[in-house]
């Protein structure tokens, strides 16, 4: 009998991940609310001290007889009325600012779900000098109609006019935009930025397990360990006798699906987890973990409106890509917080973003043929739709030559402009920029093939 009691008490492994993941879920569900409920409070606190503020302006100007000037002694006036909410609302022919508009609870939400979107497609961070980085540097710029985004990473400048289009474009047919300036649109807008990051992270973290697997997850808890297993994964250079320890940008195994050592812009940005963070992302860990089992091939749809459908995402852009590649390094990372700047790794995820972002934006607008096959690819594993594009198809002979020159100019291109940036000066050539006498032949063969065309 006792044998019969222990087999009927005992909960198979199955039954234990079901609970875990349940009481992950409860856990996080129970965070999620009580950051709204904090949220709310602060709203209502700034909206009664707003309204405070406005019935005591009202109250002192009503006061003054017509045509007398103001002057800087002090006069009796009539007490503002308290901020509790019990006094009757003033007359509306006496309301201060008649012409300001005043948001809706849904033009509110609308405006933080802007935020949460232009987190996922386009980014988490807003230009800034030193370690600043506000969403005033962007909305209250004047929008340019005739920007040229190939100067968009020139400087903060022109970083925050390509990242106020990217706004523009997610409000397009929304008459909010022209709302942007005041200042329940900056606050709700970045509400929404920072509350989908905090998401983001949290759930890559407490789901490790759906999204990337026991073989990730197992080692994902502790800091140290994190270290330990998945240092050298995300670009991690030991120190040597001229330099110290730094986290590469380009030479990370975690970029490739063929997990190279050295950047290949053939095979960057293929790898598995990448794409799998945008799942998690748009459709959730049940979803991630469908997808992996599946290579991308199952399109599990939880029964609940998933994030992607109430923000009606429904394509890979290149800001989705740089922040999932971001997204990935902080999570296999030492850092316990995704800042501009990691505290523990010194990575600087903000400047990694950013030249992610230029190179990407750069490639599409070449349209290089395995750039544009990648975003095919995303596109399909994520959200399960096919899309062919004639350029990376070529019929002849002579497009086909001609995509190949334009392969080898991108690839060198990058190649360049990654070594700028990185500061890193690779050996293996006499060139300063790094690159090999095969590299050379191949930049001289490009010349010659210009001046030809």
């Amino acid at each position: 009998m006792p044998r019969r009691e222990n087999n009927e008490n005992t909960v198979s492994d199955s039954d234990v991940d079901a609970m875990q993941r349940r009481i992950r879920e409860l856990e996080e569900e129970r965070q999620d609310k009580e950051a709204m409920l904090r949220q709310s409070q602060r709203e209502l606190q700034m909206e009664q001290r707003e309204r405070a503020q406005a019935e005591r302006q009202l109250a002192d100007a009503t006061n003054l007889p017509s045509g007398q000037r103001v002057r800087k002694r002090r006069r009796p006036v009539v007490e503002s009325p308290p901020a509790s909410g019990d006094e009757d609302e003033p007359p509306a022919e006496k309301r201060a600012h008649r012409d300001e508009y005043l948001p809706s609870a849904d033009d509110r939400k609308t405006v933080a779900d802007f935020g949460r979107k232009f987190a996922i497609l386009y980014g988490m961070w807003f230009p800034g000098a030193g370690k600043s980085s506000k969403v005033d540097n962007v909305l209250l710029l004047a929008y340019d109609p005739h920007f040229d985004v190939t100067t968009r990473f020139k400087n903060d400048a022109t970083k925050a006019q390509g990242q106020l289009h990217d706004i523009y474009e997610l409000c397009e047919g929304e008459d909010l935009f022209r709302y942007r300036k005041d200042m329940w649109f900056r606050h709700d807008f970045n509400y929404g930025v920072r509350q989908q990051v905090s998401d983001t992270v949290s759930r890559l973290r407490g789901h490790c397990w759906e999204i990337f697997g026991s073989e990730f997850a197992d080692h994902l808890r502790d800091p140290d360990e994190r270290f330990a297993h998945f240092a050298r994964r995300i670009g991690y250079q030991p120190a040597t006798s001229t330099a110290g320890p730094c986290y590469s940008r380009i030479d990370c195994p975690f970029l490739h699906s063929s997990e190279c050592e050295t950047f290949d812009l053939d095979d960057v940005y293929t790898h598995d987890h990448l794409w799998l963070i945008f799942v998690a992302i748009t459709r959730g860990p049940e979803a991630a973990r469908q997808a992996r089992i599946s290579n991308g091939e199952t399109k599990y749809t939880p029964p609940n409106p998933t994030k992607g459908e109430d923000l009606e995402i429904t394509h890979t852009t290149a800001g989705a890509i740089a922040a999932c590649v971001t997204f990935a390094k902080y999570t296999f990372s030492r850092d316990t917080e995704l800042r501009a700047k990691g505290a523990a790794t010194s990575i600087n995820y903000k400047t990694e973003f950013d030249e992610h972002l230029a190179e990407l934006l750069e490639l599409q607008r070449d349209e290089v043929p395995h750039i544009m096959k990648l975003f095919e690819d995303w596109n399909y594993k994520v959200f399960g739709t096919k899309e062919t594009h004639d350029r990376t198809h070529p019929v002849t002979a002579e497009e086909r030559a001609k995509e190949e020159r334009q392969r080898v100019r991108a690839q060198i291109r990058a190649k360049l402009n990654a070594l700028r940036r990185s500061g890193q000066q690779g050996g293996g050539g006499s060139n300063a920029a790094g690159l090999g006498e095969e590299e050379l032949r191949e930049q001289q063969d490009d010349r010659d093939a210009n001046d030809d065309e």
